[in-house]
């Protein structure tokens, strides 16, 4: 832990800052200690996919270091983000040298393959208000404050992004989104989220 300490760079960025784009190579693993990042690229028809947005206390870059291959995303801060950089050799010392520590990134690898297999179940098989809720209720829990009596998504997310992170069209996440405000269950204002009724979106979940 001291030798891990002593090796943490601290890192500050603003919002919308790239921090890597995609391809680059990776030499760092990262912590995501504020903040949270989006992480997407730009297709051959010049639109920008996203693909996630990775929530503040995430440990993220494991498999390039790993693997030595470059990064597969783009990675660019939302709002302002801090991040603890370690270096990626020192890294895989330590889990070559301490067989506690690899069982603990090989749970982390696991635990993480399994959510991206249940996400693909759940893209085959459940509706997309289904999915849309399930979505929200993610985002509340790593990306959101209370506002008085409303729940407010700190990242400002359009139709196209929602779209983006649900494998599906504009027209038919604004039409789910109108469902749900009619319903008094969200109420959306210029690309911000505001949860309304969260046992309502949790049950639809």
């Amino acid at each position: 832990k001291s030798t891990l300490i002593q090796h943490l760079k601290i890192r500050k960025y603003y919002h919308n800052q790239t921090i890597y784009n995609q391809n680059d190579p990776c030499t760092d693993i990262n912590i995501l200690l504020e903040g949270a990042l989006k992480l997407g690229w730009s297709t051959s028809q010049g639109k920008y996919h996203t693909d996630i947005f990775v929530p503040s206390g995430t440990l993220i870059n494991i498999v390039p270091i790993v693997t030595g291959q470059p990064l597969l995303h783009d990675h660019i801060a939302q709002g302002r983000t801090v991040i603890a950089n370690l270096p990626g050799q020192l890294f895989m010392d330590v889990i070559r040298n301490n067989a506690d520590a690899l069982f603990m990134v090989l749970k982390l690898i696991c635990v993480r393959t399994q959510l991206n297999r249940e996400q693909n179940f759940i893209y085959s098989t459940e509706t997309l208000q289904t999915r849309l809720a399930k979505k929200l209720v993610f985002l509340v829990d790593y990306h959101s404050y209370q506002d008085k009596d409303k729940i407010l998504l700190n990242l400002k997310l359009s139709q196209e992004n929602l779209a983006e992170l649900l494998q599906t069209s504009r027209q038919s996440i604004n039409k789910e989104l109108a469902v749900l405000s009619n319903q008094n269950i969200i109420e959306v204002k210029y690309n911000q989220i505001f949860i309304l009724d969260f046992e309502k979106l949790s049950d639809i979940a």
